[in-house]
């Protein structure tokens, strides 16, 4: 199979990270009892430290996606010469995906930190299972926080965290990262070759493109979803709510997903 190419350079207010960890954090807090303080700790967090680790990623991203382009663009005749094949590498992969996994996996030890802020509540490095067991005997295992925690961890957070460990500790408990560059794919028509691929030990092999992406994609929705709902756990005078733009309504220049507003259902009628 093919794979689409898009390449984007923008990274200010337009860029959903940006704009949903820093402006969006800072119009959700305004409307929610807390205190300055954890205001103030809050858009530190996400809005600026989580934010720049993300942005991190989605930068290594883009460059993967450049060298994709670059490759894709590459003429027949450049690569298949005097009965030889000549196939195209990905520049400095290996460091760009292990650098990536540093920063993916720093993303979520930093974001596991908002447990202090609202409950005054540490955990050791991107120990999401043990937020998932601590918000269990806390709240329940139906509430909406264990829920969450417990699908993201088990769905994606333990695989790239396990990605990462394999990287500091290669041939220990995660195992060993096994990085594939371009592959030839087909020498008859365009695309000629299959992007990078990686993997753990025996799982199957999987596009590191798409990989990255999806990492980005899931992490700005978690740190979204778990703000919002320890926002909607405080005890407020007001009945607020915090509901979702739907993704074609969203203002391209500031694409925010999450916004507040008072629940008119819950306000007394005189």
């Amino acid at each position: 199979m093919g794979f689409e190419l898009k390449q984007l350079s923008d990274v200010g207010t337009s860029n959903p990270i940006v704009a949903r960890l820093s402006l969006q954090t800072n119009e959700l807090t305004k409307m929610f009892p807390l205190t300055n303080e954890q205001k103030e700790q809050l858009f530190g967090l996400l809005g600026m430290k989580v934010r720049d680790r993300l942005v991190n990623c989605y930068k290594i991203h883009q460059k993967i996606m450049g060298e994709l382009i670059r490759i894709n663009s590459i003429q027949k005749d450049d690569i298949f010469k005097n009965n030889a094949i000549y196939t195209p590498c990905v520049n400095n992969l290996r460091y760009l995906c292990e650098s990536f996994l540093y920063e993916a996996k720093s993303t979520l030890r930093d974001f596991i930190g908002i447990f202090d802020i609202f409950y005054e509540k540490k955990f050791k490095e991107a120990r999401f299972d043990e937020a998932y067991k601590w918000a269990e005997k806390e709240f329940g295992k139906e509430d909406i926080l264990s829920i969450t925690l417990k699908q993201d961890h088990d769905g994606w957070i333990r695989r790239i965290v396990t990605m990462r460990n394999a990287v500091e500790h290669p041939g220990g408990r995660s195992g060993e990262l096994f990085i594939k560059d371009i592959m030839l794919f087909n020498k008859d028509n365009p695309p000629y070759f299959n992007p990078p691929t990686w993997k753990i030990d025996d799982e199957e092999m999987g596009l590191v493109h798409n990989d990255m992406e999806t990492f980005i994609y899931n992490t700005l929705g978690f740190c979204e979803d778990i703000l919002k709902i320890l926002l909607e756990k405080l005890p407020s005078k007001l009945p607020l709510i915090i509901y979702e733009i739907p993704e074609e309504l969203r203002d391209p220049n500031c694409p925010i997903r999450l916004k507040v507003t008072l629940n008119i259902d819950e306000i007394p009628k005189v």
